[in-house]
């Protein structure tokens, strides 16, 4: 009866053991292939030149040298240098402020948070490129005709008026991102003992209060999350300017996620041009990747505690 039992419990544990392995084994393939794998080619892409009829050739460090080059001289990456680090600068110092405190909001169902949140979460349920389509023609048409119509002042449209076209893009980049960060944010708030809540309200904490002492230490973790993830995407972000512009936005405006990206497009499957975009996603690495650590020490060391 014994080894029955025994016997019973080990074959259990062997299908679990292959339900675990079978549950794991996709996300671990495309771990493996789309991430592992892609980066894997990418650096050996970084010392290689293909030709026009594929053929590929050990390149030394030319594709680097020609990197650094265009990096300090091409007018789209002088831009860009200034343009990725303003978009980071907007998000942190604007962006998850508002989200955080958006989230609260909602997270304390303050009167009209319903409604609300139909509005921050609605950028996340149309698709990009139709919500871009509507987001351009209102301020490209219907706000200057409204203004016309109004007060009779003459203006072009916000992003066809080279002044104010990446503030208005700036702008829809932020709006977009409020949907997925203030859900996280909301789910971290929720996940607040009622307990440590009650106490502070008996104490007679305020809702700002609460908010600065309470809830702000115990969701921080998260918001060392966000900002660690915003500094590597300093080189990836491209402010949604392929959904505005296709591959002809003007130099001015460029971040280095859509030189890329668009760099890319512009190659319709031409794989000449594969190795110096692989280069130049390995030398962004290495410039991204020391930040992010440090910054994730210096947030970890000096922020505020749960405790």
């Amino acid at each position: 009866m014994k080894k029955s039992g025994l016997s019973a419990a080990g074959s259990k544990r062997r299908r679990d053991l292959i339900f675990y392995c079978c549950v794991l084994a996709l996300p671990v393939i495309q771990y493996c292939i789309f991430y592992i794998g892609v980066n894997f080619n990418s650096v050996l892409m970084a010392f290689q030149s293909i030709g026009i009829g594929g053929n590929t050739a050990f390149a030394g460090f030319e594709n680097f040298a020609r990197v650094f080059n265009d990096l300090f001289k091409l007018p789209e990456l002088i831009s860009s240098w200034k343009n990725s680090f303003v978009a980071y600068s907007v998000s942190l110092v604007i962006g998850i402020p508002l989200a955080l405190l958006f989230s609260y909001f909602i997270a304390k169902q303050k009167p009209g948070h319903k409604v609300f949140s139909v509005f921050l979460f609605l950028p996340t349920i149309l698709p990009s490129f139709s919500l871009t389509m509507i987001f351009r023609r209102v301020v490209d048409a219907s706000i200057p005709q409204l203004l016309s119509d109004l007060f009779g002042i003459a203006m072009d449209g916000l992003i066809d008026n080279n002044a104010t076209a990446f503030g208005t893009i700036l702008f829809y980049s932020v709006w977009i991102s409020f949907g997925g960060n203030v859900l996280l944010y909301v789910g971290a708030m929720k996940g607040i003992s009622d307990s440590v809540v009650e106490a502070a309200e008996l104490d007679g904490a305020t809702g700002f209060r609460e908010f600065y002492y309470i809830t702000l230490p115990l969701i921080y973790s998260t918001i060392v999350t966000f900002i660690t993830i915003g500094i590597s995407g300093i080189f990836t972000n491209q402010l949604a300017l392929f959904n505005f512009y296709n591959v002809v936005a003007p130099s001015q405006l460029q971040t280095f996620g859509y030189y890329m990206y668009a760099g890319i497009a512009k190659a319709q499957g031409s794989l000449t041009e594969y190795p110096y975009y692989a280069t130049m996603g390995i030398v962004f690495t290495v410039i991204a990747a020391p930040l992010v650590f440090i910054a994730k020490r210096l947030l970890e060391k000096y922020g505020p505690s749960a405790d």
